[in-house]
């Protein structure tokens, strides 16, 4: 497919396969004694802000990125505001 809904199924099936290959990394470490952080260095805006892709403006959809950590002795929460990699 082209445009909008043809770059979005690219980018689905992307990371498919990179939630395939977290997992295999997740069942490959001692996870009792290993924190594990995943992220992503930019978001993707799918033209919710007027723009393709990333690296064309500071929007929040460019700028709002996933984040997770977990291992033992790291509490459950939900960060809501803006961070930096020194919060973590």
């Amino acid at each position: 497919g082209s445009g909008r809904e043809g770059f979005l199924n690219r980018y689905h099936n992307a990371l498919g396969f990179l939630d395939d290959a977290i997992g295999d990394f997740l069942d490959s470490v001692d996870r009792s004694r290993t924190i594990v952080v995943v992220t992503g260095d930019h978001g993707e805006s799918f033209w919710d802000d007027g723009t393709l892709a990333h690296s064309w403006k500071p929007s929040e959809a460019q700028n709002r990125t996933f984040f997770a950590m977990a291992g033992p002795g790291v509490p459950p929460l939900a960060v809501t505001v803006p961070t930096t990699h020194a919060d973590v």
